[in-house]
């Protein structure tokens, strides 16, 4: 649980960046 949430966590900041970008 707590990797797979972390995974999560980085993908979702990322999309944020992207759509930020």
């Amino acid at each position: 649980y707590r990797v797979n949430r972390k995974l999560t966590f980085g993908a979702n900041t990322r999309g944020i960046m992207k759509l930020s970008k």
